[in-house]
């Protein structure tokens, strides 16, 4: 009797967990920037205010089968959420041991919010193009046509 229950009780203990199902957190980013929507949206500018000076320094540890695009949106997630920040400026990362069992990712930069929201204007729509932020993948087309018969 007793063998039977202890066997029936190995059976039941190797059933239940084999049968428990692993949990993983998603994170995702917004799929589709605002230059790339269906509607017309009017180009806006902020100013970026850092919450820090000094740069931060965090460490974090992911599994064997986690993409490097997921450990990139998943790290920025924790270190925006941790900080009160909408954004890391200056984020670099050190990936340590990607597709081995145990990963780990060094990640530094400065938090910062944004705020001081407002419509652009030509003036910024020419300092937007004078300076190195239209590149040839995300060029920016703002032409003071745009000003003059949109945001009369």
């Amino acid at each position: 009797m007793r063998k039977t229950f202890l066997w029936l009780s190995i059976v039941l203990a190797v059933v239940a967990t084999s049968c428990t199902v692993a949990s993983r957190d998603v994170y995702e980013n917004r799929a589709m920037e605002p230059c790339q929507a269906p509607a017309f949206v009017r180009p806006m500018i902020a100013d970026l205010e850092m919450i820090s000076q000094e740069k931060i320094r965090d460490t974090l540890h992911f599994g064997a089968y986690d993409s490097e695009g997921y450990i990139r949106t998943a790290t920025m997630y924790y270190l925006t959420e941790k900080y009160h920040a909408d954004i890391i400026v200056g984020t670099l990362y050190h990936i340590k041991g990607l597709g081995t069992r145990k990963c780990e990712v060094i990640v530094t930069g400065y938090p910062a919010k944004y705020k001081n929201w407002q419509i652009m204007t030509e003036k910024d729509a020419d300092l937007l193009q004078k300076t190195s932020c239209g590149n040839s993948k995300n060029q920016v087309n703002v032409t003071p046509n745009t000003f003059n018969n949109n945001f009369k």
